[in-house]
């Protein structure tokens, strides 16, 4: 069994352990964070409660929000001098010129004791967006650690973060600690819990927290048995308030993020340690334990790693790209990787159709995408003396695809909420205006988080053709969405539904990646503003032909019944054109003309060219283009056709560009 020895310096660091810097840290706790005011040009602020038996002095303490830079954009200074005594409730405010540049600001706003101290955070500080962000709070700041970094994550550091707290969407109430699920999803109610309304009608309880809330354990580290020189990861979470804050050992000696081969990452009461390289290169079995303390109380739990480096074969742990077949594009960079497990380390063999890629030998191959002809097969061996085993990967190559977001519905009459889908959910309406079938498996979608790891993936192989509109809707089936709209619903319309993100009726945005972009490359986005009511029920923000750039959606136009497509849905009374960006044509009279030939009438797109075609038989292979009407400025069109044929099929196309 290895004994494991640290430098003089990172034992210093690792001992802190639970001393007094440790339980003091753990003692505290950000008690209710204000992001919508209702007056918006008064500051965000958040509380924070010492729950220990003694005064803790915050100078050189940090916080930031959720995008502006993390931990080593903090603001490092606005905690100079501060101390929180045992059982003080602090608050921490932002500036606002001519509203609160001062603590007697604050306290005249809520009217509150002047004995509740108010700190005044840097003016530079970001705002918290009302729909959602977070605060996060270090023991430390970028000054403090020097040098003494040593790889560290330093966002989301559990040697260093005091508390993160995640809020949703908010209006003039304050979020407040839930203590059924451990998240920041309550909202203040005046009277209730000591919450109160501000002189201008905010509600919220500035100056008083909650009572503690006993901690429990939510899931513990598992024996974990891996071969010598991979990963191991142990978790222990559990909820409380104050947080949870967790430290971990192994084999009784103290580890930190500063320990060679170990990364810990800690968000929402759950830490996560996982050793490799150094901590695993040795074959034995080691003890792992986790210890959890709020400062009130504490809780340990050991685990056991076995290290073993007895001959296997190679073993596909993970796959990326997880896909089976997907589209990559002209200009992206197709990201290969394979995670295997084998003992002795096995190699890697790349090809492409069976043929040798020259070089590339290891788990990881990057395929820049410059020519449609390197479509194709893609696959991997991996192997060692005990065995081989391969993955494959089906690429098709095209050019970048014309899809537009053209609608988005984020404001309906009735919405779902809270787990309850009785109502309708939120939706948006993708748009191919190119001249190719666009496959959207793998793709990815999500509103303004912006990332990865809250987006939908879509599982199932849509297509959206050429001049296409599919509807993605949040919880709802397709079925039921039919029936919201009604009728006036083409049924040919493709609807997805998806599980993600809901979009925030106080702005957000939609985000739309294929299998293999970047989170800055997205082959589809749109923002959009504030959302209201209309009338007689919601209404979507929708597409203006008129407006070629960007794509005809500036996230301000309101559908309007009767235009671009635009009707009444049968449900509710809401308002838009899910599946269509403009007025589809319709005929509305075929009937012969007195001096001869026919008389065609239709409803169209207004200002726009149709084009009348017809077949003399339906089974033609091919449609005859008869005429092309100039624009007009109403809904409703017309055309003489001079036949003498007895006998015509009549379609009629509009020319959106």
């Amino acid at each position: 069994m290895r004994n494991y020895s640290f430098t003089k310096k990172t034992l210093t660091v690792c001992l802190i352990g639970f001393s007094a810097y440790f339980q003091a840290r753990a003692q505290l706790a950000i008690t209710e964070v204000m992001t919508g005011e209702a007056n918006k040009n008064y500051p965000d602020w958040f509380e924070l409660h010492n729950y220990g038996a003694s005064s803790i002095d915050l100078t050189g303490y940090s916080w930031n929000d959720d995008s502006h830079g993390g931990f080593s954009g903090a603001d490092t200074a606005s905690f100079t001098g501060v101390t929180i005594a045992a059982g003080e409730t602090i608050i921490l405010t932002e500036q606002s010129a001519g509203y609160v540049t001062m603590p007697s600001d604050f306290r005249t706003w809520w009217g509150i004791s002047p004995s509740i101290q108010v700190i005044i955070l840097n003016p530079a500080d970001p705002g918290l967006g009302k729909g959602g962000d977070s605060v996060r709070l270090w023991s430390t700041n970028v000054a403090g650690l020097g040098s003494n970094t040593n790889g560290l994550d330093l966002d989301e550091c559990s040697d260093y973060l005091v508390q993160r707290v995640d809020t949703g969407a908010t209006t003039v109430e304050s979020v407040l600690y839930d203590s059924t699920n451990g998240l920041y999803d309550l909202l203040s109610s005046n009277g209730v819990d000591g919450a109160f309304e501000s002189t201008l009608g905010d509600v919220g309880s500035p100056g008083v927290a909650p009572s503690s809330v006993a901690a429990t354990i939510t899931q513990t580290p598992a024996d974990a048995t891996i071969t010598v020189g991979y990963t191991a990861s142990f978790t222990n979470s559990g909820l409380g308030l104050p947080s949870l804050v967790f430290h971990w050992y192994i084999n009784n000696t103290p580890i930190t993020s500063q320990t060679p081969g170990v990364s810990i990452y800690y968000i929402n009461d759950t830490s996560v340690v996982t050793l490799s390289g150094a901590q695993t290169a040795t074959a034995g079995t080691y003890t792992v334990k986790a210890i959890a303390s709020n400062g009130l109380q504490s809780f340990t739990n050991n685990a056991t790693l076995t290290v073993n480096s007895t001959p296997t074969a190679p073993t596909i742990q993970s796959v990326t790209p997880a896909l089976d077949g997907f589209d990559a594009y002209l200009g992206q960079t197709v990201n290969f990787s394979v995670a295997a497990t084998a003992y002795p380390a096995p190699a890697y063999y790349w090809f492409k159709d069976n043929s040798p890629i020259a070089g590339q030998t290891s788990s990881q191959y990057a395929l820049s995408l410059g020519n449609t002809n390197q479509s194709g097969t893609y696959s991997v061996t991996v192997s060692n003396s005990v065995g081989s085993t391969n993955v494959s990967f089906v690429v098709n190559v095209t050019p970048v695809p014309n899809l537009v977001v053209t609608e988005v519905m984020s404001d309906e009459s009735t919405n779902n909420s809270n787990g309850d889908t009785s109502g309708h959910g939120d939706w948006f309406e993708l748009s191919n205006f190119g001249d190719f079938p666009v496959n959207l498996f793998g793709y990815r979608v999500d509103d303004s988080h912006d990332t990865f790891a809250d987006a939908t993936t879509i599982t199932n192989h849509a297509a959206i053709h050429p001049g296409e509109s599919v509807v993605f809707v949040q919880d709802m089936t397709p079925d039921q969405f039919r029936t919201w709209w009604g009728p006036n619903l083409q049924p040919s319309v493709q609807i997805i539904d998806y599980h993600g993100s809901g979009l925030s009726a106080s702005g957000d945005a939609i985000n739309v990646w294929n299998a293999v972009a970047a989170v800055d490359d997205e082959v589809a986005a749109a923002t959009f503003y504030s959302a209201t009511n209309g009338i007689s029920g919601g209404v979507s923000f929708g597409f203006d032909p008129t407006q070629l750039n960007p794509g005809g959606f500036d996230g301000q136009t309101y559908s309007t019944n009767g235009i671009n497509g635009a009707f009444i849905a049968t449900v509710g009374g809401d308002v838009g054109s899910p599946g269509t960006v403009v007025n589809v044509p319709r005929f509305t009279g075929i009937a012969p003309h007195t001096g001869g030939g026919f008389q065609l009438s239709w409803f169209t797109q207004p200002n726009w060219t149709n084009t009348v075609q017809f077949k003399t038989n339906l089974t033609d292979p091919s449609w005859t283009t008869l005429t092309t009407v100039n624009p007009a400025a109403t809904t409703n069109d017309s055309y003489l056709d001079p036949t003498t044929s007895t006998q015509r099929f009549y379609r009629v196309i509009l020319n959106l560009f």
